[in-house]
């Protein structure tokens, strides 16, 4: 479930703030004093003293939540409370893995299915609570009947804004239950229905995935440039770099040499420039003064670049290769870029 906590958390997180702003009920200082204890903290910590600290401060957020549950019983936003409190729970579980902690857990997540809690809140309850009983080393559980659980956690959401989450964390079950069927059928609808969603293809991709690199982008001269479709047939080095990042300038004459060496053997370079708002003539001037002689591509949104978002990609240099059929062979070639290239150029053109 850890690929799907990253994936959702930060929106889940704010869409339910939100909420909590504009409802009637538990205080907006109450929320704010239990965010807070979620925060990473400042001073440098040993593995060990973090832990415990960890620890200290999820218990507390229980705490805190238990009053709150108390003091505001019929509060339209008391699931945010919830929320927070499942997510310290899970916490727990994951760091201390004792049974009171699975027990405050369920509890928790059981409050949360019984409330009048929107159905952002109650995937995640729902969620915490099928994992319990879909766990790889429950064994009184037979695989049909684990499969069974999560294919009605999904169903409940069909149609509903939770959707997507119930289809990743279904997948995520999926994997971890090595039911290979079933996690085929989610992927299938997840990449059909959902795969120009925000990090839709990132998930995709680290359950093993072959996806086309798919992206709108514009050239330093204006044009666009769709890929795939328009360098269909070549093996593509896509390069996310920007003019500011050190890093990507020590890899330049390094990306020069490959470029030099391939450019002729049927294979392109794009560079997705990751430059802010206002930089697009300094680059054009940057890459023409180091003579980068392959494409150059600009949006001007730094590090919400569209096609960086979709990827997940989180620091630059980030360099992938792409095949022949437009599928993505590597999205981490920067420290083997040759050996990837040729075996993306041994392939074929269609793949599967």
């Amino acid at each position: 479930m850890s690929i799907l906590r990253t994936l959702t958390g930060v929106l889940l997180v704010a869409a339910l703030s939100a909420t909590a702003t504009a409802q009637a009920g538990v205080p907006d200082e109450v929320i704010k004093n239990i965010e807070a204890l979620f925060l990473r903290p400042r001073e440098r910590l040993t593995g060990e003293q973090l832990k415990k600290l960890y620890i200290e401060r999820m218990e507390k957020v229980l705490k805190l939540g238990a009053e709150a549950e108390s003091k505001y019983p019929k509060a339209e936003n008391l699931h945010i409370i919830r929320d927070r409190m499942l997510r310290a729970a899970s916490g727990l579980v994951s760091v201390k893995g004792d049974a009171a902690s699975r027990k405050t857990m369920l509890d928790v997540a059981g409050r949360i299915m019984a409330s009048e809690a929107p159905v952002e809140a109650k995937v995640e309850a729902d969620a915490a609570i099928t994992a319990e009983k879909v766990k790889p080393d429950t064994t009184k559980t037979t695989p049909a009947q684990k499969e069974k659980e999560i294919r009605a956690m999904v169903k409940r959401y069909a149609g509903t804004k939770a959707e997507v989450r119930a289809l990743l964390y279904g997948a995520s079950m999926a994997r971890d239950t090595k039911l290979a069927d079933l996690l085929t059928e989610l992927a299938d609808t997840l990449e059909k229905k959902h795969l120009n969603l925000n990090g839709i293809r990132d998930f995709l991709r680290k359950l093993g995935r072959k996806l086309p690199f798919t992206a709108k982008l514009t050239r330093l001269d204006g044009s666009a440039l769709a890929l795939p479709k328009d360098l269909l047939g070549k093996v593509l080095v896509i390069d996310f770099w920007a003019t500011w990042c050190g890093p990507c300038i020590r890899e330049i004459p390094h990306m020069k040499k490959v470029y030099a060496e391939y450019s002729s053997k049927g294979v392109e370079f794009v560079g997705i420039s990751l430059d802010r708002a206002g930089s697009k003539d300094k680059l054009a001037k940057f890459v023409k003064a180091r003579q980068m002689n392959w494409i150059h591509t600009f949006s001007g949104k730094g590090w919400s670049d569209p096609t960086a978002k979709a990827y997940g990609v989180r620091a630059i240099p980030s360099i992938w290769v792409i095949g022949k059929d437009g599928k993505i062979v590597s999205s981490n070639a920067r420290g083997n870029l040759e050996a990837t290239i040729e075996k993306a150029l041994k392939s074929p053109k269609s793949s599967k």
